[in-house]
């Protein structure tokens, strides 16, 4: 009989891929396809989230999934990006301790996606404990402007981060957040004079160009 879950974010063993009889790269790639097929696009390898990229919305990031992640204990729930912010979150809190979550793909994995889930969720957590909430929603909304600087369209990905992004979260031992920082390392900055076919510039400038009116466009003799 197939294991039916009690909730949509309830655990199942399938969940982790350790618990295969053989950890082959073959048999690895199989089930993730397999879950991939059935509409489950995170996948648990131990402690690493493996995640493959639907390239369309789903609903599965409103506020019922946020607030089953935002438990204490999130052991018993199944795979999810939430489940690893929530998880780092608790840590921190209950620990006292520094944690960092790595996210790392190939171009159009999601990545940047996956960075502002973690974000979103770690906010609502506190925001669940009425902790700061004015500064989450400024440092939700800057994050956007910020990506514009180091963000472009590339023949994979309308919106791929060309560089490479440390977000910093700071907070107090409540778990009250204070501040936040982004650092950028390997910019590619020679984007900036030359795109290759199907490529463009950072946002930021069809931002300032967008903002432009008509006869200052004409002036600089700037096009699109």
């Amino acid at each position: 009989m197939a294991s039916v879950r009690a909730q949509p974010w309830a655990a199942l063993e399938a969940d982790n891929l350790t618990s295969l009889a053989e950890l082959t790269e073959t048999n690895l790639l199989k089930a993730i396809e397999e879950r991939y097929r059935a509409g489950l696009i995170y996948t648990a390898v131990g402690d690493i989230l493996v995640a493959v990229n639907p390239f369309q919305e789903l609903l599965m990031y409103d506020g019922a999934w946020s607030g089953a992640y935002a438990a204490t204990d999130v052991s018993g729930l199944a795979p999810h990006i939430y489940r690893v912010a929530s998880a780092a979150y608790n840590s921190m809190v209950q620990g006292k301790k520094n944690q960092v979550c790595v996210i790392s793909g190939e171009s159009g994995a999601g990545k940047t996606e996956s960075a502002k889930f973690i974000m979103k969720q770690v906010m609502n957590m506190c925001s669940s404990a009425g902790l700061g909430l004015k500064l989450q929603q400024k440092i939700i909304q800057l994050n956007p402007l910020l990506e514009a600087f180091g963000n472009a369209r590339t023949e994979l990905n309308d919106n791929s981060s060309r560089f490479g992004k440390f977000i910093q979260l700071l907070f107090e031992s409540s778990g009250r957040i204070v501040g936040a920082g982004l650092e950028q390392y390997l910019l590619e900055k020679s984007r900036v004079c030359v795109q290759t076919e199907k490529e463009r510039n950072f946002h930021i400038f069809y931002y300032l160009y967008a903002g432009l009116p008509q006869e200052k466009k004409a002036q600089l003799h700037l096009k699109v």
